[in-house]
């Protein structure tokens, strides 16, 4: 719900983390899916709702 309250260079790195869990031929498709999640969320912090 903070997400969009944190400084892009850390959203940046926290992203870039994230997305490389896995295994390596996983690591696009991961990316796009919280790529997808934070887009879809991106408005919710404000209006109380929960991910």
């Amino acid at each position: 719900m903070q997400w969009n309250a944190l400084p892009t260079t850390l959203r940046r790195e926290i992203f870039d983390t994230a997305g490389s869990v896995g295994k390596l031929l996983e690591t696009a498709a991961l990316r796009g899916q919280i790529a997808r999640f934070l887009h879809k969320h991106k408005d919710d912090a404000g209006r109380g709702k929960l991910p």
